[in-house]
């Protein structure tokens, strides 16, 4: 178990059924198509969508009636309708939002008819929306609703990642059979709509990245600055090879923003990238923006002189443009790094896993509480960012992620009014782990395993919660094991990872990094990029 989570995401057309389901298009946005088939001369297909966009804000008895709209073609799955809250039968919704028009579209009628009467209806998927339908989904009796959705944001889609919360929750409150069933549900439904929505990919769907010319000028400009740093002595070939991987990285991740930006929000392409189906930003600059950097294959023993990892000259063409015959050659190189470094890391990342099976395999929970008096401190942890201080610190793990599960050492007070909020020595649940995190609080004492006084392995209290069951850890659990193959499964995926890039160097040194990096913390090896240590006393001001 990696992270306590249902595994059973769905992936591919699943995904890209529902997202396509759950979109919401504007009169706007249909009125666009119309006009676009009418100066083709199709006709009967431009009235088509011109009906769609005049039925914006239509308002429906109830959920029959929609759907014989859809079925007859009144409406399209996108169009934003509203019905009486009353109509879609569910429990949860308040006396006062009964009374009240709910705002949707067909698509979310379709989607959320698959969920118990007593589960949220879902028009964003939000944590608090998995929670209760919130009131902004509401209207009162009488609004002018073509005139309100005029003035309403596009709620955001479904995602890959969205799908997974989802499933979470329904987890948590239908548990192993109830979610069985909504999984079926999810499952055909993705496939039938992913059908009806007819996804192709056309190579005009592929346009080249605007602007790109001028981001390339710029950076061949600031690349022959630093060449000629480098032939003066200016630079030493490792400070050359930092700065040029740097530069040009920064482009082509600007060129793929451009490309993003520029894509519509309707491009099968961009919508198989948004949803999480299939391909990346990283893929697609490859398509339509620039390839950037290869990575170099030879790393020859046998020469003294240090050597750059990347070749020097980037390919500037993307798979769209097509590349010259040297930009082809040189990204040869890279393919074949990706091939063999497949082959050969796969084996090193299974004995990496045995090894720590070895080490790891005498840790079991030995007793119910081992009584130890010390805690361990956990708050937020960042990403550092010593190079680039006035960037904003992105978050890796949350103080909610790293105190689910655990036991408290110390009672958790709210800083403003000096209240206990979690007691000491208490099993910290989602629920309370959202008080402590509203309340402010930036830092828990937990019992952990590195401060456990067991004897005989560690005790329940200090491991917490069992992420596979989601309950408390049993007695005679080999935590060991499975923290190990938690740690080892991965490896295999940091290996073909390289393979998907298809060696493309990347802003953090090559892929291979992955598994060589975490052998080298689990070795206690020196890491290979030692910090540079000054002869000067003093005070550093600043880095260029």
């Amino acid at each position: 178990p990696k992270d306590g989570k249902p595994i059973v995401t769905p992936g591919q057309d699943l995904v890209l059924g529902n997202f396509y389901l759950n979109m919401e298009e504007t009169a706007e946005e249909f009125k666009k198509k119309a006009d676009a088939l009418e100066q083709l001369g199709e006709k009967t297909e431009a009235a088509r969508w011109r009906r769609y966009s005049e039925n914006e804000g239509h308002v429906f008895k109830d959920v029959n009636e929609v759907m014989m709209a859809y079925q007859t073609g009144v409406v399209h799955l996108h169009n934003r309708i509203a019905l009486p809250a009353r109509a879609v039968n569910k429990t949860g919704f308040t006396e006062e939002q009964n009374n009240q028009y709910l705002l949707t579209t067909v698509g979310k009628i379709i989607f959320n008819g698959v969920f118990p009467a007593d589960f949220p209806y879902l028009n964003e998927v939000t944590p608090e929306n998995l929670k209760a339908t919130p009131d902004s989904e509401f209207v009162p009796l009488g609004t002018d609703i073509k005139k309100e959705f005029a003035n309403r944001k596009v709620a955001s889609e479904f995602k890959k990642k969205d799908l997974g919360n989802l499933i979470a929750a329904v987890f948590d409150h239908y548990k192993t059979n109830g979610t069985s069933d909504i999984l079926d549900s999810l499952k055909d439904m993705g496939y039938l709509y992913s059908t009806l929505a007819g996804m192709t990919v056309a190579l005009s769907d592929i346009s080249v990245a605007p602007n790109k010319e001028a981001l390339v000028a710029e950076g061949r400009k600031k690349a022959e600055q630093f060449n000629m740093l480098r032939d003066r002595g200016l630079l030493t070939p490792q400070e050359w090879e930092a700065k040029f991987s740097s530069l040009w990285n920064d482009v082509k991740n600007d060129v793929g923003n451009n490309l993003m930006e520029s894509m519509a929000r309707m491009n099968p392409i961009n919508m198989m990238a948004v949803s999480g189906a299939r391909g990346n930003k990283n893929h697609f600059t490859q398509l339509a923006g620039m390839r950037g950097l290869m990575a170099r294959p030879t790393q020859s023993k046998s020469r003294k002189e240090y050597q750059p990892s990347i070749i020097e000259v980037p390919i500037y063409s993307c798979f769209r443009e097509g590349m010259s015959v040297s930009e082809f050659f040189i990204s040869t190189h890279g393919v074949r790094k990706g091939l063999t470094d497949t082959a050969l890391k796969t084996a090193e990342s299974g004995y990496l896993t045995r090894r720590l099976v070895d080490v790891a395999q005498e840790v079991i929970i030995g007793e119910e509480d081992c009584g130890t008096e010390r805690g361990y401190l956990v708050k937020n942890i960042y990403e550092d960012k010593i190079l680039r201080p006035d960037e904003k610190p992105v978050l890796i793990e949350g103080l909610f992620d790293r105190i689910v599960g655990r036991y408290t050492q110390k009672p958790i007070l709210d800083p403003k009014t000096g209240e206990v909020i979690v007691d000491g020595d208490t099993l910290v649940d989602e629920d309370l782990a959202q008080k402590v995190v509203a309340a402010g609080v930036e830092e828990v004492y937990i019992r952990n395993v590195f401060t456990c006084e067991s004897t005989n392995g560690i005790c329940r209290k200090c491991y917490g919660r069992n992420m596979a069951t989601g309950n408390l850890v049993e007695e005679g659990e080999a935590i060991g094991i499975m923290a190990a193959q938690a740690i080892g499964e991965p490896g295999t995926q940091l290996t073909m990872r390289n393979f998907h890039t298809g060696g493309v160097a990347t802003q953090n040194g090559d892929i291979t990094q992955g598994l060589p990096r975490v052998e080298e913390l689990f070795e206690a090896r020196a890491p290979k990029g030692l910090a540079v240590i000054s002869k000067i006393v003093g005070e550093i001001t600043d880095v260029h």
